[in-house]
This record gives C-alpha cells, structure tokens and sequence, in this order.
C-alpha cells in the first residue's frame, strides 16, 4: 500500500498541533464560521477570471438559493459557453460559495468552463431530502435559464466533491426518472453513495485521516431524520434500482479516505447497467485534498484530471 504523502503527512501533523475543535464540539454555525475563514489559507491560489457574478437560481419549494458564476472570459449569445454546474462538500452541514471559491476559479480559469456554484441549504436547519432537491431544482433552472448568461445548455456538466457528490449523482437519477436530459458528463470527487457505512474503507479509515467516523454521524445526523431515509437514492445514490441511461461518470477517489470504496462501488454498478464510469484512485492523500492545493500537491493533479475529463466531453 502506498504510504501517506508526505506533503498530507505535514498537514495531518500541523492540524493535529493546532488542536482545533472537532465540527460536532463546534456545532454547525461555528463549524460553518471556522470553514470559510481557514480552508482557503491552505487552498490553491486562485487563478483569475474574467468576471464573477453572484445570483440567485431557484431551489425547492420556492426557495431562492445564493449561487455565483465565473466566467474565464467575454461570453456572447451568438457564442454561448459550457457550463459546471458545481455543488460543494460539507456533510450537508458545513461548506458555501465562499470557501470553495478558489476551486471554482481554479476550475474555471483552467478548463476554460463557466462555473456556477450553487449555495443549497444546509443541515440541520434544513433536513433530508432538502439538499437533494434544491440541487435537482438548481439543474432545472440552469436547462431554463442558461440562455439568460450567455451559456450553452447543451454543454452543462454536474459536478462536486463528498456531499456535493452524492447530490451529484442523485441530480442525474432523478433527472433520468423525470424524462429530463441528462448532463454531458457528472464528476463525482469521493462521494458518498452508500447509506450505511458498510464498507471496509469506512472501517479502515474510520480514525485517523480527519474525516472520522463520529464526524461522519454528526453530518449525517443533522441532514436525517430516520434510518430509513438512508436507504433514499437522492442520499445514498447506489441503492437506485437502476444506474442504466445516465451521464458517463468521471470519479475520484483518496487512498486514505472512509468514502472510498463508496466511489468504487459506484463506479461498478454504472458500469454493469452501461454508463461509462471512470473510476481515478489519487494515492496518499485523505479526503477533502481537493481544498488543499496551496500544501499538497496532489490537489493540482486532481484539478488536472477533473478539468481533463470536462475537456474531453465539451
């Protein structure tokens, strides 16, 4: 087994001496304060954009969900852009439009994409399935409104990390089951797509590599209301009884991470139903590396290989 990066070694140690309360000590609007002000300090560098706009795109119910566009230049209607359409990590409970900005610009400036990053809302406040559908509700209004902006909506990939993962790919399920069109393509970075931890990454990794099994509880235990709803696609996408006439799949996964295996048994069952699924395993690295790329420097390859994989379907 490849050992912990070296890089990812350091920072395990660092965070480990800052001795940071844990998100369930903090509780969510701490944990959600604490985010957004110390994940960009260790996040790649932003690369520019030509421009940044901040809007509100419809979600469930008649909510009005914060949302921000970047473009990597001048856009026309004559000439219409490709578009991410980007949902973030957090657990349901944690994450915003803020502490993801430097991935969305990296992502923009590099595959020459429009991104548009969708605040959807968050636990416990708003409970299961309100994530799940305010995704879903925010790639309704894209299909509509893409034209509005200057983008292609015909050229919409769906992409986002843990969490926004599984919204992700529970987006693309449901799309398929309401007769909708289907994205180009869906990026899935390790997301979670089983319900109940039942795999031997989950134990394996349970301590140790930051996203800890108590953490993973709390998150989950602030989005659902009963054991049942884990059996839900829209949470736990691999219990869809069918993975037939979906987007191809691009994703991946950390060595060190208790979500793993949730990718790679996602990846399997696209692939025995006849979706294309791309299955990248990055080594030495724990989940969330995708936000570390100003220490690690396997998060450029990530970028790379998600930016790659949009560039190859637009």
């Amino acid at each position: 087994m490849p050992p912990l990066d070296s890089d990812m070694a350091d920072l395990l140690d660092r965070l480990a001496r800052a001795k940071a309360p844990d998100y369930p000590e903090m509780g969510a609007v701490l944990s959600r304060a604490f985010v957004d002000k110390n994940l960009p300090v260790i996040d790649v560098k932003p690369l520019p954009v030509h421009e940044m706009q901040d809007i509100h795109v419809d979600g469930w119910q008649g909510a009005s969900l914060n949302a921000r566009l970047y473009f990597p230049h001048q856009t026309s209607w004559a000439s219409p852009l490709p578009v991410l359409l980007w949902f973030h990590g957090g657990g349901f409970t944690i994450g915003s439009i803020a502490s993801y900005d430097a991935v969305c610009r990296t992502l923009c400036a590099k595959a020459d994409v429009v991104v548009l990053s969708v605040e959807y809302r968050l636990a416990p406040e708003a409970k299961f399935p309100t994530a799940a559908m305010d995704a879903f509700s925010a790639y309704q209004w894209l299909l509509s409104h893409a034209a509005d902006y200057g983008l292609d909506a015909q050229k919409i990939i769906i992409g986002g990390d843990s969490a926004g993962g599984t919204l992700t790919a529970a987006t693309c399920l449901m799309a398929r089951d309401a007769g909708m069109v289907q994205p180009l393509s869906q990026l899935l970075v390790y997301p979670g797509t089983c319900g109940f931890g039942e795999t031997s990454a989950y134990t394996q990794y349970a301590t140790g590599y930051r996203l800890t099994k108590p953490i993973i509880d709390w998150f989950f235990g602030n989005y659902l209301s009963s054991d049942e709803e884990r059996n839900d696609y829209r949470f736990a996408p691999l219990y869809a009884e069918s993975h037939a006439g979906l987007a191809p799949a691009w994703i991946a996964i950390a060595q060190y991470d208790p979500l793993a295996d949730d990718g790679r048994l996602y990846a399997e069952k696209l692939r025995k139903d006849g979706t294309p699924a791309e299955l990248v395993q990055y080594d030495g690295v724990i989940h969330g590396f995708l936000n570390f790329g100003g220490v690690i420097a396997r998060a450029h390859e990530l970028h790379d290989g998600m930016v790659a994989a949009m560039q190859r379907v637009i």
